[in-house]
Parts: C-alpha cells; sequence; structure tokens
C-alpha cells in the first residue's frame, strides 16, 4: 500500500512538472456503465471524493488524472481494491475494537 501510494503521488507530482505526451497508450475500460455500488466504489466514484469534485475549480480533471495514474500504477497493488476491502470489513466487523483497530490501519494505509 505504501509503495504504491508512493509512486501515485511521485507520478502526480510529475505530471505537474512535465505533463505527459499527447498520445500515451490506452487502457482498458474499468467497468463503465455498471451500476452497483460495488462496482462505483471501484472506480473511486466515493462519496467524499464526489464533494471534492464539486468543491475544486478543476476537480473532474484532477479526478480523471488520478484515475489514469491509480491505474497505471496498480500493478503491486490496487489501491481502490484495498480501500474497499478495508471498508467491507470495517462494514461487516460487529466487535467496536476491531473496528477501531480496522479504521487505524486504514488510516495509515
Amino acid at each position: 500500500g505504501r509503495t504504491t501510494t508512493g509512486m501515485v503521488i511521485a507520478c502526480l507530482v510529475w505530471l505537474q512538472i512535465r505533463p505527459p505526451p499527447a498520445a500515451l497508450p490506452s487502457l482498458p475500460p474499468r467497468g463503465v456503465g455498471d451500476s452497483s455500488q460495488e462496482t462505483s466504489l471501484l472506480q473511486g466514484d466515493f462519496p467524499c471524493v464526489r464533494s471534492l469534485i464539486r468543491l475544486l475549480d478543476q476537480g473532474a480533471a484532477g479526478k480523471k488524472a488520478l484515475d489514469e495514474v491509480l491505474d497505471r500504477c496498480s500493478a503491486m497493488q490496487n489501491l481502490r481494491e484495498a480501500i474497499l476491502s478495508y471498508r467491507r470489513y470495517l462494514v461487516a466487523a460487529k466487535d467496536e475494537v476491531k473496528k477501531a483497530g480496522a479504521y487505524r490501519r486504514g488510516l495509515e494505509y
């Protein structure tokens, strides 16, 4: 998780310093058209992300760039899947101590 997060951050910084060439090889689509909540979350469509997109001037363009970087850096680990996995665990946990531990791990992830 930390390695992939570092790769994503480095790529985003690099894109600010040096924009990509006009023609990058395209990636396969990420389940566009499926309306299930799980698929929506796997595409990074979390409520907090939607709120940020609305608040930021270039929110939609920023999310599109971030999605591209996340997809290209997901060879070691897909961060969206990891976030969703922690979310599933938190929702299913019955014990408050386990929930708190999972929440802390998720924040440190």
